[in-house]
């Protein structure tokens, strides 16, 4: 008796079970049906698989990874909320081995155009990333907006008046 009776239970939840699936489901063609759900990617945006060949315009990891995220929803966080650093991997030069990426994940993609030196951040709510520089290379002696012309000067300056000042102690030796 017990056991009729559990073979009647399951038959009920199994029909119950058939008729929630057949309201999920959708026909979208004479012989085919789908559920009507988000597929992983459109819910997960990042994990989408991407395939880039990067043309010569883009110079900049900042250019590739705006080139990446360009169709995805995401883009890079203001700079004013980002790590100060932030700019000394924008501004760096896009590598050679970067040019072809792919096939990947935008997360992934995210990650090796910026390397081991940061971390990415993500923000699902305002759809943001950002890169923050790890702490070990906080050590390291960098200085955020650099402008290489203004170095170059300096060192220039620097050599003409060692140039000047060797110049005056010959002079003097004579």
């Amino acid at each position: 008796m017990i056991k009729h009776l559990l073979q009647i239970t399951l038959l009920i939840l199994g029909l119950q079970n058939m008729s929630a699936l057949a309201y999920e489901t959708v026909q979208v063609g004479r012989y085919s049906i789908t559920q009507p759900v988000a597929l992983p990617q459109q819910r997960d945006i990042l994990s989408v698989v991407i395939e880039i060949q990067f043309n010569s315009r883009i110079e900049t990891v900042g250019d590739a990874i705006n080139h990446v995220l360009s169709k995805s929803g995401y883009k890079l966080a203001p700079l004013k909320s980002s790590d100060p650093a932030m700019p000394i991997l924008l501004k760096s030069s896009l590598p050679f081995v970067h040019r072809n990426i792919g096939p990947i994940t935008i997360e992934n993609a995210l990650r090796a155009l910026s390397g081991d030196a940061w971390d990415l951040i993500i923000d699902p709510v305002h759809r943001y990333v950002s890169f923050d520089l790890l702490e070990k290379y906080k050590q390291v002696n960098v200085v955020p907006n650099y402008d290489i012309k203004s170095v170059v000067k300096t060192v220039s300056i620097d050599k003409a008046i060692m140039i000047s000042q060797n110049q005056e102690l010959n002079s003097n030796v004579k």
